[in-house]
C-alpha cells in the first residue's frame, strides 16, 4: 500500500470535500500562504495512532497547520514527525507519513526472542488464551526470567532505529538543535490575521511526555533533556520518542546512563526532585502518567491567537467499571491513574471541551502490532471522519467570545 490507497479512497475523498467546501475558520494565526495555525495535542494509543494520521491529514487538507505539538506514545510519534518533516513528494506532511506507515510491517517492532514473537502473534490472534498458554507452557520459565531480569519482552531497538532513520534521512533532523531550528524557522514566518491585535512574536514548541520511574518524574522532552543528557542539543529526538513508547513489560524500559551530576538545584527547579541524582534512569510509556497532556500549552487567561486542538482515541468514562476478574480490576486502577491529571484539568477548564475531537476506535486493539492493511485503512478513515465532524461544529469566533468571558 501507499499514500494513494488511503487518500484516493472514496469515503476519504467525500469527507475531504465536505471539509474543503466548508473552508473552516479556526485561528487568527497564519503564514504568508494563508494557512491557519493551531497547537495540537494527541493522545497515546499504540497502533491506534494510525487514526491520528487520518485526523491531521484532514486538517492539513483544510489548510490547517501546526505550530506547537505535543503527545504521548503514539501521539508523540505523530507529533515528532509533523514537527520535523516537510512535504516533499506530497502536498501535506501527513501524506508523507501515510507512505511511511503503509509500507511498514509494525510487527517488526516486536523484536524480542523468537519465542516471544510467536507468543505475541498467538496472543493477538483469535485463539483462546488457554490454547495459547498450553502451546507455550514450556516457555513460561524463560518468559518470567526475561521479565524479571530485562523488565520487558522486546528490546525496542527496531522502533528507535525506525524513528531515527525517518528523522535523519527524510527530515534531516539528527539532533535536538536541528529540530528546534526547524520549529524556530516556522515560527518566524507566522503572522496575525488582519485587524487582530496581539503579540506578533510566535514560538513553536514540541512536547514529548514520558515517565521517569527512577525518580518518579513526569518528563517533558526536550524541555527536560538537560537533566538526562550531557550534550542535550546533540541528542537525537528519536530518544524522546523511544522513551515515551516504552510500553511496560511489552518493551524494555529505555535506560539512560551517565546522568549529569552536580545539578541538584536544576532538578529541584525543573521537576521538584530533591534526592541524590542517580547514575542511570529508566523510562516507561508516558501514558502511565499522562496519556493526553492537553494542559501542556494552556493559556490560563485571555483570548488566544490560536486554539489548542486535542485529539483523543476512543471513548472513556461512558459507563462504570465492573470488576469480575483481577485483570479488569488492575486495568481499572491503571486507567484511573494515567488519566487523573487530564480529567482534573478538563474539569477546571471546561472551555477545552470545545477543542477536543474524538476518534472512534472500537473494534481495534491498541497492541495489535500484527495489524493488516485493511485495518490500517479503516483506522485512517475513522481519523478523517472524526476531523470532519469536529471541524463541522467548531466555531472559532464563539470560542474566542467564551474565552473573553473567562477573564
Amino acid at each position: 500500500m501507499n499514500a494513494k490507497d488511503f487518500t484516493e479512497n472514496t469515503e476519504v475523498k467525500d469527507l475531504i470535500k465536505k471539509i474543503t467546501d466548508k473552508k473552516p475558520l479556526v485561528s487568527d494565526t497564519l503564514d504568508a500562504k494563508g494557512n491557519q495555525y493551531v497547537d495540537i495535542v494527541m493522545e497515546g494509543g499504540g497502533v491506534l495512532g494510525i487514526a491520528l494520521v487520518g485526523y491531521t491529514y484532514a486538517l492539513e487538507k483544510a489548510k490547517i497547520k501546526f505550530c506547537s505539538l505535543a503527545g504521548t506514545s503514539a501521539g508523540a510519534i505523530n507529533s515528532m514527525m509533523l514537527a520535523s518533516m516537510q512535504p516533499k513528494t506530497h502536498d501535506t506532511i501527513s501524506e508523507e507519513l501515510i507512505d511511511i506507515i503503509a509500507s511498514k510491517d509494525f510487527f517488526d517492532f516486536v523484536d524480542g526472542d523468537s519465542f516471544v514473537r510467536k507468543l505475541i502473534k498467538d496472543v493477538l490472534g483469535d485463539k483462546p488464551l488457554i490454547w495459547v498458554g498450553i502451546k507455550h507452557i514450556f516457555h513460561l520459565g524463560k518468559l518470567f526470567r526475561l521479565i524479571r531480569d530485562e523488565l520487558g519482552l522486546n528490546d525496542g531497538n527496531n522502533f528507535e532505529e525506525w524513528i531515527q532513520d525517518i528523522l535523519h534521512n527524510k527530515a534531516n533532523v539528527k539532533t535536538t538543535k536541528d529540530l528546534q531550528n526547524h520549529r524556530d524557522a516556522l515560527a518566524k514566518g507566522l503572522i496575525l490575521r488582519e485587524n487582530i491585535e496581539g503579540n506578533k512574536v510566535f514560538s513553536s514548541k514540541i512536547a514529548i511526555i514520558t515517565s521517569d520511574i527512577t525518580t518518579q518524574t513526569k518528563v517533558e522532552f526536550p524541555l527536560h533533556n538537560n537533566l538526562y543528557f550531557s550534550n542535550p542539543e546533540e541528542t537525537s529526538p528519536s530518544k524522546y520518542v523511544r522513551a515515551t513508547m516504552s510500553i511496560p513489560l511489552f518493551f524494555k524500559p529505555m535506560t539512560v546512563e551517565n546522568i549529569p551530576k552536580n545539578q541538584e538545584k536544576v532538578w529541584d527547579d525543573a521537576v521538584g526532585y530533591t534526592g541524590e541524582i542517580p547514575d542511570k534512569v529508566r523510562f516507561v510509556d508516558g501514558g502511565t502518567l499522562s496519556n493526553f497532556p492537553i494542559n501542556v500549552f494552556h493559556l490560563s487567561a485571555g483570548v488566544p491567537r490560536k486554539p489548542t486542538f486535542g485529539v483523543r482515541l476512543g471513548k472513556d468514562r461512558q459507563k462504570f467499571n465492573s470488576f469480575k476478574t483481577f485483570l479488569k480490576f488492575f486495568y481499572a486502577i491503571f486507567n484511573t491513574m494515567r488519566y487523573l491529571h487530564e480529567y482534573d484539568f478538563l474539569l477546571k477548564n471546561k472551555d477545552y471541551k470545545n477543542l477536543i475531537g474524538r476518534i472512534d476506535t472500537d473494534g481495534h486493539n491498541w497492541l495489535n502490532f500484527d495489524i493488516s492493511d485493511e485495518e490500517k485503512l479503516d483506522l485512517f478513515i475513522r481519523g478523517v471522519k472524526a476531523a470532519q465532524e469536529f471541524l463541522d461544529t467548531f466555531d472559532w469566533i464563539a470560542y474566542k467570545k467564551l474565552r473573553a468571558t473567562l477573564n
